[in-house]
């Protein structure tokens, strides 16, 4: 069987790897906006993780926990809104496929001013803020995929974008994690 794999992501693994990897997580600017869910990340310490290594780096955040279970379109869209409100560099997103799915559609949103429903034309006209995923569950592997499937409002249907800029630039994977994740969910 032949196959091509192309996955530039940058994965750093294993037991405290967001501490590991907190220089390469501060080099990618200034001010972040975090996207995750109401209270997963918080729950795995993955978020507590991730503002640690911000704080200690001296980068400015936000936190945008409204992401639930398949995305809405119009809460990416305010993601990124409020990513470029703020100025903000890079995001990272934190949790399972979800949030991490919301994060790359409001990073394409963060750099471009567009209606919601062109995110699926993949005709932007600027690259989408860097990212950095952090994920909570063993399932999707959005972390490491270039697809965010989202929620548009009005019709209640999914639809993906798939494109080469929706790469996170690092991802990084700590079992930790997943060890307050639902027996369901594992």
């Amino acid at each position: 069987m032949d196959f091509q794999v192309y996955m530039p992501v940058r994965v750093l693994s294993g037991e405290n790897a967001v501490r590991a990897g907190a220089q390469s997580l501060c080099a990618l600017g200034r001010r972040c906006l975090i996207i995750t869910s109401a209270s997963a990340a918080h729950r795995s310490g993955a978020l507590g993780d991730v503002t640690a290594a911000l704080d200690a780096g001296g980068i400015a955040y936000e936190i945008f926990d409204r992401i639930g279970q398949s995305p809405l379109l119009s809460d990416c869209l305010q993601a990124g809104r409020t990513a470029a409100r703020l100025g903000c560099d890079f995001i990272v997103g934190i949790g399972g496929g979800s949030p991490l799915d919301a994060a790359k559609a409001a990073a394409i949103f963060g750099a471009n001013d567009m209606p919601p429903e062109e995110i699926f034309e993949l005709a932007w006209k600027n690259k989408p803020l860097p990212l950095a995923l952090v994920g909570t569950t063993a399932g999707t592997g959005s972390e490491v995929t270039a697809v965010s499937v989202l929620t548009i409002d009005r019709t209640g249907r999914k639809r993906s974008v798939t494109h080469p800029d929706c790469y996170a630039r690092l991802a990084f994977a700590d079992p930790r994690y997943t060890h307050s994740a639902p027996y369901a969910v594992t």
